[in-house]
């Protein structure tokens, strides 16, 4: 599963979407995206133009995210028997009666 999958079928297509896949994986929710290069674009030669630089990502806001979660794994460690509720329980409803 990916958040999207970008396949470029010639080489003037793939410094751009190399950077729309970069921009996708670390936007938003960060996730694993695909970035799928046919063999045959592999042999090919051209004279590509570099798309401008993405712009920079928040990166303080991970750091403050590696941070909390370095402070949850210490808390974690620190306990003798730590109990993890993982889930979503929480969201599940019941169906609704016809």
């Amino acid at each position: 599963m990916v958040k999207r999958s970008f396949q470029p079928t010639r080489v003037d297509m793939l410094p751009l979407a190399l950077r729309q896949a970069m921009t996708t994986m670390l936007s938003g929710r960060p996730g694993p995206g695909e970035y799928d290069v046919p063999f045959n674009v592999f042999q090919e030669e051209d004279d590509v133009e570099m798309p401008p630089p993405a712009p920079a990502f928040n990166t303080q806001a991970k750091r403050r995210l590696a941070d909390d979660i370095a402070r949850a794994l210490d808390m974690i460690l620190a306990r003798a028997r730590p109990v993890l509720f993982i889930g979503h329980a929480s969201r599940c409803r019941k169906p609704a009666r016809n």
